[in-house]
């Protein structure tokens, strides 16, 4: 397992963050913008860490699209057991640690549709 650190950005400053494992950077950038999409009503990018090299950076202009909520609670839904409580874990955290993650309707939403 590998270890990252998203940050999630507004207004070009770091909003809120969180470090979580992955076993390889595919799956790592999955959850990373999979988050993003989820509170991109709140942030409007987040970068990928691991140790001091950015994996990458997601947002609206690299082409990630706005992800609609009813497609971010059906893609969470179909996702292993696994990986979808290992999510759901990383949305908790952020929600309890980081308000500006706390005040995302849409995020919020989703959670509520998934039953976290």
């Amino acid at each position: 397992m590998e270890h990252y650190r998203i940050y999630f950005f507004r207004d070009e400053t770091i909003q809120a963050s969180h470090a979580f494992s992955a076993p390889d950077d595919t799956e790592a950038l999955e959850t990373a913008g999979l988050l993003y999409a989820a509170c991109s009503d709140v942030v409007v990018a987040c970068e990928l860490w691991r140790g001091g090299k950015c994996v990458a950076r997601v947002d609206a202009e690299c082409g990630t699209p706005k992800t609609r909520t009813a497609e971010m609670v059906k893609l969470l839904d179909e996702m292993g057991e696994f990986r979808r409580i290992i999510i759901r874990d990383i949305v908790d955290d952020l929600q309890c640690s980081w308000s500006c993650i706390r005040s995302s309707r849409k995020l919020v939403e989703i959670s509520t549709r998934l039953g976290w």
